[in-house]
């Protein structure tokens, strides 16, 4: 009867291995399947900034071609972007500067757009274009 036993516990003894190295197997692929998805919306986050500042950028390029067409004498400015502005979570900064060319008429503009504008690791996009003056006031 001894025996009879024994076998019995020598086999519950080897299903429940099998079951623990299953369940072993089971949580590894579940924690791998999870880094991959933190990674994946890190990186979905940080795409998304770089658009942002991207789009700030550009925005801000053609507002500095706007107000230079409507007042000569604009050097830029500085300013904070609101969130609901953006359409995103968080707020933006934007500077912009006009300045002379040294050679020859015209201005050089600069745009740089940080998105977010205050957190760690928000994006930063410059933009730069170079404005002729062809004739008394007229930019191309």
């Amino acid at each position: 009867m001894h025996s009879v036993l024994r076998g019995r516990t020598d086999r519950q003894g080897a299903i429940l291995l099998v079951v623990m190295i299953c369940l072993s197997v089971a949580i590894a692929l579940a924690a791998s399947l999870l880094k991959a998805g933190v990674m994946e919306h890190k990186l979905l986050v940080q795409q998304e900034r770089e658009a942002q500042a991207r789009w700030l950028a550009e925005a801000a390029i053609e507002r500095a071609a706007a107000r230079r067409r409507a007042a000569p004498d604009y050097t830029g400015a500085t300013g904070g972007v609101g969130a609901a502005e953006v359409g995103g979570r968080w707020a933006g900064a934007v500077e912009i500067r006009v300045e002379s060319m040294s050679e020859g008429p015209g201005v050089h503009v600069t745009a740089q757009a940080d998105y977010p504008a205050d957190r760690a690791g928000r994006s930063r996009r410059v933009k730069q274009i170079k404005v002729s003056v062809t004739s008394a006031g007229d930019e191309r």
